[in-house]
């Protein structure tokens, strides 16, 4: 992916308005598991790198990550294009919700007038901002575990088993209201299924 100096000003420009914007995103569009599933499918190298990356300092230097992590990447990335439809549809979906819909004027076309380039950009780096800020140290074991365990699996399945974690994880912060200053994904609520009428 080649990102030319108007492109990557772009992507800098709408994670910039995305960010002072995340609470109204929220609240006009969000993603729904199947968007998750087609930006993380796309995101899977990304992911890996930024896990390895805040896991570095307390993984073991010839650990699964450190000795495999870049090549189960590499082996990942050779999916990318054919996830980056779906996963686009899930970034224009989230960032022209951001900018009130498709009738607030020029912020709302910005998003969809992106090139293919600054929104790849765009994914990459929110997903990976939001991975280094989702992780604890405590939790690098089991994370390096966790790939481990997906390595073999194809991308969109690993992307699906993510998908599951990073829900119930963002939906039980949003309960608990442990958001703080990081990073949160707009996910569609959860409405919960009604019991079935009891029989009389």
């Amino acid at each position: 992916m080649i990102v030319t100096r108007k492109s990557l000003a772009a992507t800098l420009a709408l994670i910039a308005l995305t960010s002072a914007t995340g609470a109204r995103a929220a609240q006009d569009a969000c993603l729904t598991p199947s968007d998750l599933d087609a930006v993380f499918a796309y995101a899977l190298p990304t992911v890996i790198d930024s896990a390895a990356q805040a896991c570095r300092p307390v993984l073991a230097p010839d650990g699964y990550l450190a000795s495999q992590g870049a090549d189960m990447a590499a082996r990942y990335r050779m999916g990318q294009a054919a996830a980056w439809p779906l996963a686009k549809a899930a970034v224009l979906k989230v960032g022209v919700g951001a900018f009130g819909g498709k009738g607030a004027g020029g912020l709302g076309k910005f998003a969809s007038m992106l090139p293919d380039g600054a929104l790849q950009g765009f994914a990459s780096g929110f997903v990976s901002q939001f991975v280094i800020q989702a992780v604890h140290p405590g939790d690098c074991r089991d994370i390096e575990f966790a790939l481990r365990m997906i390595a073999p699996l194809p991308p969109e399945n690993a992307a699906g088993l993510i998908t599951l974690v990073v829900e119930r994880l963002e939906h039980h912060h949003a309960e608990t209201g442990q958001t703080g200053h990081r990073l949160t994904l707009p996910l569609c609520p959860v409405h919960p299924v009604a019991p079935p009428p009891a029989d009389h």
